[in-house]
């Protein structure tokens, strides 16, 4: 059985696919709703495999993953070659 279409609502054995397909992706939570929801941006959809897709493969998906990625990344190691913009704190 496939995720998505109007199958795939809120019968029993669609929440079991939408829990593994949501464990495979850290980025999104299932809610009591039914909705699904993107950690990184917050924004809540349909549990519908299109409309979760269009999402992941989104601009404002994709740049708010970047930005969270470049936080975390360790720029110490270049100190003296890289410094932080005075512009962008």
């Amino acid at each position: 059985r496939e995720m998505g279409g109007e199958e795939a609502r809120n019968d029993a054995g669609s929440k079991e696919l939408w829990k593994s397909f949501i464990d495979m992706h850290e980025d999104l939570e299932l809610l009591e709703s039914g909705k699904c929801r993107c950690k990184v941006t917050g924004h809540e959809m349909k549990p519908l495999k299109d409309v979760v897709e269009a999402h992941l493969n989104g601009k404002r998906y994709k740049k708010e993953k970047a930005k969270r990625a470049a936080e975390k990344y360790d720029f110490e190691k270049y100190a003296p070659d890289i410094v932080q913009s005075r512009k962008d704190p």
